[in-house]
C-alpha cells in the first residue's frame, strides 16, 4: 500500500446528524417569543436622553414621532410639512443616500400609509 492510502472509517462530506434539530427548535422559540415594544414612559425618556446628547429640541420631536407613529428613520427623515395633518401624518415618502446625494423614494416594500397623531404630537409637529 502506499503512503496515505489508509481507509478511513467515515466519510468527511457526510452529513453529520442531530445538527439541524437543534438550531430549528431555537429558530421557532425566538419566533414564538413575545416582541418588546416600549411603553411611552420609555418611548420619552429615549427622547430626551437623545436630545440632551444633541443638545437639539428637535431630536426629541423626531424620537417621539417614530415612536408614536411606528415610522422608519428614512421616512422621518424624509417627511414633509405638507405630509403633516390635524389628526394624522402622511407616510408617502423616505429619504435615502445614494453616491453621497440624498433623494426622496417611496417607503420600503411600498408601505405608503397614514398614522393617527395623538393631541400633544400633532402640537408638537405643528
Amino acid at each position: 500500500m502506499c503512503p496515505g492510502s489508509e481507509r478511513r472509517q467515515a466519510n468527511p462530506a457526510a452529513r453529520k446528524r442531530g445538527k439541524g434539530r437543534k438550531g430549528q427548535r431555537r429558530i421557532e422559540r425566538a419566533e414564538k417569543a413575545e416582541k418588546a415594544w416600549a411603553n411611552p414612559l420609555e418611548a420619552l425618556l429615549f427622547a430626551e436622553r437623545c436630545a440632551v446628547l444633541s443638545g437639539s429640541d428637535a431630536d426629541f420631536v423626531l424620537t417621539i414621532t417614530m415612536a408614536y407613529t411606528g415610522m422608519r428613520w428614512s421616512e422621518a427623515m424624509g417627511l414633509s410639512a405638507e405630509c403633516v395633518h390635524k389628526d394624522s401624518v402622511n407616510i408617502d415618502w423616505k429619504l435615502y443616500e445614494l453616491d453621497s446625494h440624498f433623494y426622496r423614494g417611496r417607503p420600503k416594500y411600498g408601505s405608503i400609509r397614514d398614522a393617527d397623531l395623538p393631541k400633544f404630537l400633532a402640537d408638537l409637529l405643528t
